[in-house]
């Protein structure tokens, strides 16, 4: 990931830089409750989010079990990083479609 300034919130408060993410997302797609659950995911998110490359890669390796051990996450999280994953896409798409964002081509 590209560097940014240190930041050092605690666990479960957000990062001014995702504040501001959170406040350009529409009520459809606002992630009440990975916020509330995981705001971890939300900062590092917030840090990726201007870096197309980036932030695809960690969508992907956080809706991607490539380890084979993990656990998963409830259905709800899932439902709200899939929408910021299409949102981002939707925002800094090059020409992608549907099948490019997930990496697949029938």
């Amino acid at each position: 990931m590209t560097e940014h300034r240190d930041q050092s919130p605690a666990a479960d408060s957000l990062t001014l830089e995702a504040m501001e993410l959170m406040r350009t997302l529409t009520p459809e797609i606002y992630p009440n409750a990975t916020i509330a659950r995981f705001p971890r995911i939300i900062n590092q998110l917030a840090l990726c989010w201007k870096h197309p490359d980036e932030c695809r890669k960690f969508f992907d390796d956080l809706l991607n079990d490539e380890r084979g051990d993990r656990q998963g996450f409830p259905f709800e999280i899932v439902v709200e990083l899939t929408n910021l994953k299409l949102e981002h896409a939707r925002q800094y798409s090059s020409g992608m479609d549907v099948f490019d964002m997930y990496g697949q081509r029938l």
